[in-house]
């Protein structure tokens, strides 16, 4: 089976928290900052509030852990974005906004752009993960092909996710 593809910004950042998603040092990490922070100030601002009869720092406690909490959210949820746009703006990736052209087989999984070819065994990828917008073929832990719904349509998509489904397990 051959699609045809092309890559946006989105889709690597979506690959970008993909991979973040899947390290549980980033996941502790962001507990801790959410949660752990948020609750550590204000826990100690209430004992000096309580400790020294003053309210205002009870307030200024429950104040400072919600302003902590929602500005680690903000930076949370754009640091894939940021991540991306830093990595673009030092090395851009030409290989990657580009046309692929991919071709799913029993013996493996191949691309094609205008400027390079890679062919892969089904035994030599590192993993293939199904996402409900993107098919992800990583070559090694930190490198995939990503393989976005948006351009090949729901019907196809799934076709090529069924093709690749049966041809690795066969």
């Amino acid at each position: 089976m051959e699609v045809s593809y092309e890559n946006t910004f989105d889709d690597m950042v979506a690959l970008t928290e993909h991979q973040i998603s899947a390290s549980a040092a980033y996941q502790k990490r962001r507990r801790w900052t959410l949660y752990g922070s948020p609750v550590l100030l204000l826990v100690g601002f209430t004992y000096l509030g309580y400790s020294t009869q003053k309210p205002a720092l009870v307030v200024g406690g429950v104040v400072g852990a919600l302003f902590l909490f929602f500005w680690s959210l903000r930076a949370y949820r754009n640091f894939a974005r940021k991540a991306v746009e830093k990595l673009h703006r030092e090395k851009p990736q030409k290989e990657v906004f580009c046309r692929h052209n991919i071709a799913v087989s029993v013996e493996g999984f191949s691309e094609h752009t205008a400027e390079s070819r890679h062919s892969h065994t089904w035994r030599s990828l590192f993993d293939v993960v199904f996402t409900p917008d993107y098919i992800f073929v990583y070559d090694t832990p930190a490198t995939a092909h990503i393989i976005p719904r948006r351009e090949l349509g729901d019907a196809r998509f799934q076709q090529l996710r069924d093709e690749i489904e049966r041809v690795r397990n066969a």
